[in-house]
Order: structure tokens, then sequence, then C-alpha cells
């Protein structure tokens, strides 16, 4: 809907957590559902996409361990992501397959457990038969010919990741600190902090 990798992150996370406030308030056990559980990102152009995945897990496992005291299978968060059709331009449209691999490709490196990629033409129009099929393409080709993809985390250990990863998961603790002063995720929403926050960075998006 328009926001930020931060914003889009901490929403996520946050609506994830209270998910299983609400299952242990009705007297579940944690271990009973949350290993069910999992997430939907979308992976943008902006450089904290490529470090969506690892924050998640970093920030799930710690409070999972460290709040909830679960097993070590409710401490593993799986997570699906999608390429950005908000990304994709409507001029020039067969750039956007380069776009949807760039994309496609720090969700494999980020150990993404599913992958959608978008067509090349879904900013403009409904995809068709052969724009479907080159979306496809992308995936079939880096998970089968692209060598560095049959290692795991491959950017492991790089600068760039590793700082990133940390600057990433400062701001969305940042994020949970005022969702906490307003009440958390239900209590945000009944000043429509959320829907505001997003409409905002959406607008910023389309101005820049």
């Amino acid at each position: 809907a328009g926001a930020n990798p931060i914003t889009h992150l901490a929403f996520t996370l946050a609506n994830g957590f209270t998910y299983v406030e609400a299952y242990l308030a009705r007297g579940m056990d944690i271990d009973d559902f949350a290993p069910n559980l999992s997430f939907f990102f979308s992976n943008g152009m902006d450089a904290e996409y490529s470090v969506m995945g690892r924050v998640a897990r970093r920030i799930w496992a710690l409070a999972m361990r460290e709040r909830y005291g679960t097993g070590e299978r409710s401490q593993k968060l799986k997570y699906h992501v999608q390429t950005s059709g908000r990304s994709l331009h409507a001029q020039e449209m067969d750039s956007n397959d380069i776009r949807t691999t760039l994309q496609a490709l720090i969700g494999v490196y980020d150990n993404c457990n599913s992958l959608h990629t978008n067509a090349y033409d879904e900013a403009f129009t409904t995809p068709t038969e052969d724009s479907l099929r080159r979306a496809l393409a992308i995936q079939m080709i880096i998970i089968r010919e692209w060598g560095p993809a049959r290692n795991e985390n491959p950017n492991q250990g790089a600068f760039v990741i590793d700082e990133l990863t940390d600057l990433v998961e400062e701001a969305v603790l940042k994020e949970f600190e005022r969702l906490s002063e307003r009440g958390g995720v239900l209590g945000a929403m009944e000043t429509a902090y959320q829907r505001g926050k997003i409409q905002e960075e959406s607008l910023l998006y389309e101005t820049r």
C-alpha cells in the first residue's frame, strides 16, 4: 500500500505478535500454533529490502525464545515474498523484468520460503500469458541456473548486509515503541496511526 521497508516490516511483525497474544489469551499453548504462522513481505528496490528476512527472523526468534519460552520450531519464522508491483513502470515496460529479477534475487539470497515474481506488464494491464511465462522464467533461471543461489546466505559477512541488518532492526524496534505508546497494534488502529503513516509514505514515494 506504499509503506517504506521499515514500516512494512515493523507493522507486519507487530501484527504477528498481536495474533500470538490473542491466541495466548484464549488459553492456547504457543507451541501448538506458532509453528503454523507465516508472513507475507514485499521486496522493492530500496537496499533495506535485502535484509528483510534476516531482520524479521532475528526479532521473531529472540521474542519467541526470550519472551514466550517456545520450542525451537516456533522460533523459526517462515515467510513468502512478492516482488513489488509498485516499483514497476508503465513506460518502457520491458525493463520491469530487470527490476523483478533483482528483487527476486535478494529474496532468494535472504532465504525466503516461497516467492512470487510479478509480470512486467502489471504496471499497465492484466498480465498476459507471455508475461506470466517470463515472470516464472525469472524464478526458474535464478533457482536452476544461477550458481550463487545454490548456496545459503551468499551475502553473509558482507559489511553492507551486516550493517543494514543492525540498522533496520534498530529502526523496527523504534517503531514497535511508537506502537506501544499508542496502545499496541489495536490501540494504534483506533486513531488510524498505521493507515496515516502508510499514506504519508506512499505520497512521498509517488512524489519522488
